[in-house]
Formats: structure tokens, sequence, C-alpha cells
């Protein structure tokens, strides 16, 4: 028997972006923003509009990935999950600069899951997975499988889909209730 695939979005589930992408911002155009002000998908609308031709620019840094901190919790949940599912991450390589440094820091803080299921694509439509957790709601939209929207300030009005607030939330659904994924759904409309 096979065993179930959980796919895994790396930014803001997995890696902490928001916040050293604002970090870095509030020094370059000297502002305070800080990650609960990000109210929507798009970044750009709450930051001072001289900077909104460049914030995508600073996801370009040289290793801008390579040093970002790892959400609470994920490393240890994921480990725990990968004894009974395939887990497979699934992330938006942005740029080839992107691609390198996030393809290291998974190395370096998930090595227990082997590269070969680490996928960069823009397009998670594509991924054959039982469950996608991402934060980005167009990721879940087109997904075939379970989506488990994972929480964000950006996200918060979002109700098509099944929200977890933190890895804890996670290891207890997978745990306990994964049932529940499936029974939310079905009141939804079904899958």
């Amino acid at each position: 028997m096979s065993k179930k695939v959980i796919a895994v979005d790396q930014d803001y589930v997995l890696a902490k972006l928001i916040e050293k992408w604002l970090k870095t911002y509030n020094v370059i155009f000297e502002d305070n923003l800080k990650p609960e002000d990000i109210t929507e998908w798009n970044i750009s609308k709450f930051v001072k509009e001289e900077a909104r031709p460049y914030m995508n620019n600073i996801l370009n840094l040289h290793k801008f990935y390579r040093d970002l901190d790892v959400v609470e919790d994920s490393q240890r949940v994921l480990e725990k999950l990968s004894k009974k599912y395939e887990i497979i991450i699934v992330t938006d390589p942005y740029t080839r600069m992107s691609f390198k440094s996030k393809y290291d820091w998974l190395q370096e803080k998930f090595p227990f899951i082997h590269p070969k299921n680490f996928v960069f694509t823009g397009n998670k439509s594509i991924i054959n997975a039982d469950y996608l957790i991402d934060d980005g709601v167009h990721n879940l939209e087109g997904f075939k499988g379970y989506g488990l929207l994972f929480d964000a300030p950006y996200n918060r009005e979002e109700t098509r889909f099944f929200r977890v607030m933190n890895w804890l939330d996670i290891e207890n659904l997978f745990d306990r209730h994964i049932d529940e994924v499936e029974k939310f759904y079905e009141k939804k409309g079904g899958k």
C-alpha cells in the first residue's frame, strides 16, 4: 500500500520569508511595515509608492533565501509526518538566483526530505498529491486534492479551504482528526 502524499509550500509555510522581506524593505525605504500589516496577497499595495517597482528585486538579492528562519515546529512535525506520509516540497522558484538558495536552504533545514521530492513550479495545480499545505489561496484553487490553507494575515477572509493555524495544528490534524478535512469539503460541495 503506497503512502498518501502531502505537498508543502516553502515560503511562509516553512520559511519566514515575509519577515526578512519586510525587514529589508524597511531598511532600504525607511518604513516600519510588519507582517500583520500585509492583509492582501499583493505586498506592493502596502509599501511606499516609490518602492513598488523594487519589491520583487529584493527577492533576487544574492543568497536572500539562505538565512531565512524556519517556521516554528515545521521541522519536527514534517519529520514525524514523513514516517507515515510521503512529503514533497512545492515552491515557486521565482528566479535562477532564488532557485539555488531555496534548494540549499531546504537541504540544510529539512535533510530528511530527499531532494527528488523538491518540486519547483509556479503552477501547483499540476501537483498530484492528497494534501497541499499552502498560504496562497491561488495555489489551492486549482489543486485537485485536499487544500489546507496555512493561516496568514493576507488570507484571513478566505473560507473556501480548510484552515490550519500553525504546525501544531497540522500535527494534531494528521494525528487525530484528518477525517475533518474530508467532512469540511463534503459540506462545501465535495472534492
